[in-house]
């Protein structure tokens, strides 16, 4: 037997505010999304690095994000030995006539989330908020007390069999890319260590530098060109047919296309100047993150915004095939150069990162890299996709299975 009932007619909705500061110098479990995101919980923090009001809560609540719903952020807190606090983007819920762990599950029931999403009011370029009222008044059927009880533990049981095989799926994604960026490194390098400024400084690897190899800074191999940003005023400079690359482009090792848009007159009225097929992209504020600098090679005559920047390569002497291999390769030596910013992304000063050292084989040694890491590092990649579908298969099993259990779709005595 199930009822229809408001969530807020099952949960308690709490709004208790707190400075920070009232914890002087002591560390609080904190539950926020940037940590959400990256472990699917909260952790202790020292609250004088807190520096908004939090939401105190005493362990038991059901965490409901309202910031961005549609990335279903739900959270069961449990009770600490520390002071509990939450950022003030989650909806707190106290179970009151629901089971807890239900409740956990019911918040991340597809029909819940679809409501969640439908509640949106508050729209930015980045931010979507739910609206808490109308979210609250959503009904929603709910088994006996006894009946979501057995439904809880079957949850329990079954997620945390999909979670297991997903976490060692994403394990072995980390060792391949791993291996992936080692394959890459020793292609491009040989051992040499890219911050030697000479040949005769000697080398650890095999003895000695490889023979026909120099090493060059990179300013003498490359020519450069920036990128900007067309006067937004003039609606006529935007949505033409010029791609507009900027770093949220950088999804892909070849840029064919772009999110933003920009026409030919805004290329002719600005400082925005074409590049032109091969020149090898990189991104120099933004997306650079403790161990990540995209790189991608241009696929089509395109524009760069502020944030990017394009290196040619001086044929005589480099290959744009081997420049483009050659910067994955030195991503810990690019990476060592940043500035951190205060977002917890990196600013990469161009001036030394073109004084950077970097090996230069010959020419026709310089392809056969290339030709090797376009096929070594195609089949890892191709393993990697492999393996990431099949997590994205078990995450919509698991979402599937939530949602079939706390609607009575499946019958969990037979399950069990």
């Amino acid at each position: 037997m199930t009822d229809f009932v408001p969530i807020k007619g099952l949960f308690e909705p709490r709004r208790d505010t707190v400075d920070p500061a009232e914890f002087a110098d002591g560390e609080v479990f904190h539950y926020s999304l940037p940590v959400w995101h990256e472990t699917r919980d909260g952790r202790i923090e020292a609250a004088s690095d807190l520096a908004s009001l939090k939401q105190i809560i005493s362990g038991g609540e059901i965490l409901v994000s309202k910031l961005n719903p549609e990335k279903g952020a739900v959270l069961h807190a449990e009770p600490k030995l520390l002071p509990i606090v939450a950022s003030t983007e989650f909806i707190v819920l106290r179970p009151r006539n629901v089971h807890e762990r239900f409740g956990y599950w019911l918040m991340q029931s597809q029909a819940v989330r679809d409501e969640l999403c439908a509640s949106v009011e508050s729209v930015t370029n980045s931010h979507k908020r739910a609206r808490v009222d109308r979210f609250l008044a959503t009904h929603v059927q709910v088994p006996s007390l006894a009946e979501q009880a057995r439904t809880a533990r079957h949850l329990d049981r079954e997620t945390s069999r999909i979670d297991a095989l997903i976490e060692k799926k994403q394990r072995l994604i980390e060792l391949l890319e791993e291996k992936r960026q080692a394959v890459i490194t020793e292609a491009v390098t040989r051992g040499l260590d890219p911050d030697l400024p000479t040949k005769d400084s000697g080398v650890e690897w095999l003895g000695s530098i490889p023979n026909g190899w120099a090493l060059s800074e990179l300013r003498f191999v490359v020519t450069s060109r920036g990128g900007g940003t067309p006067d937004k005023s003039y609606e006529e400079y935007w949505g033409g047919d010029v791609l507009w690359v900027s770093p949220k482009d950088m999804k892909r090792p070849v840029i064919d296309t772009s999110i933003d848009r920009i026409t030919e007159d805004a290329v002719a009225a600005s400082a925005v100047k074409m590049v032109g097929v091969g020149a090898v992209l990189v991104v120099v504020r933004g997306m650079i993150l403790a161990h990540s600098f995209p790189v991608a090679v241009a696929g089509k005559q395109l524009t760069l915004n502020q944030d990017m920047k394009a290196l040619v390569a001086d044929s005589r002497r480099l290959s744009g095939a081997y420049l483009y291999w050659l910067l994955i390769g030195l991503r810990e030596v690019v990476l060592s150069l940043t500035d951190s910013s205060a977002h917890g992304t990196k600013t990469l000063p161009f001036g030394e990162f073109l004084r950077m050292a970097v090996p230069l084989p010959p020419l026709a040694e310089q392809d056969r890299i290339a030709g090797f890491l376009n096929e070594r590092v195609g089949l890892i990649d191709a393993l990697l996709g492999k393996i990431k579908e099949s997590i994205a298969l078990l995450s919509e099993r698991r979402s599937s299975l939530i949602t079939a259990a706390v609607t009575g779709q499946i019958d969990i005595t037979d399950a069990a």
